[in-house]
């Protein structure tokens, strides 16, 4: 019996099976060298940020429901936060700041001028019990600071619905 061509040929083709023993152990050392922001994307940043960001994740508590800090660092200086928590803040806006009604529950932003060549904006917000901040820190003057409220806004909403 002669080998057929086309039987030979998926068969040399086909890969190799790898057992997952060995992969398992590469994903989760990879997991844990590089934890991953469970509230925010790093694409969703780099594109509030303007540019590709560098990327720090602080989590402690419960995997299914971790708290932290989640800090995305562009080149130019531009900082974009997220921090969780179960207790509340010290408050960091001004008591009459403007409140927020669809993001979370008792959301408030404001714009606070930090120094002449910096300005941060906050917004912080509870979903359940969990207390959140989001803040945007601009080098002064910025490109496109007029835009940074709506994009801070769109941030805390997909925090929040995360939180959900």
């Amino acid at each position: 019996m002669t080998p057929r061509p086309l039987l030979l040929a998926v068969l040399l083709l086909a890969p190799l099976p790898v057992p997952a023993q060995t992969q398992a152990p590469a994903k989760a050392q990879e997991k844990q060298e590089n934890p991953v922001c469970p509230w925010l994307t790093e694409g969703t940043a780099a594109a509030t940020l303007g540019a590709p960001a560098t990327t720090l994740v602080a989590l402690h508590g419960d995997s299914d429901r971790p708290e932290g800090t989640c800090t995305f660092t562009a080149p130019r200086g531009s900082i974009l936060e997220v921090a969780v928590t179960t207790t509340p803040s010290e408050p960091v806006c001004p008591s009459n700041s403007l409140k927020l009604p669809a993001i979370g529950n008792e959301a408030t932003f404001c714009r606070l001028d930090r120094s002449p060549t910096e300005t941060r904006y906050v917004l912080t917000s509870r979903v359940r019990d969990l207390f959140f901040r989001t803040t945007l820190t601009l080098p002064s003057p910025a490109p496109k600071q007029q835009e940074a409220p709506q994009q801070l806004e769109r941030i805390a909403e997909q925090v929040a619905g995360n939180l959900f």
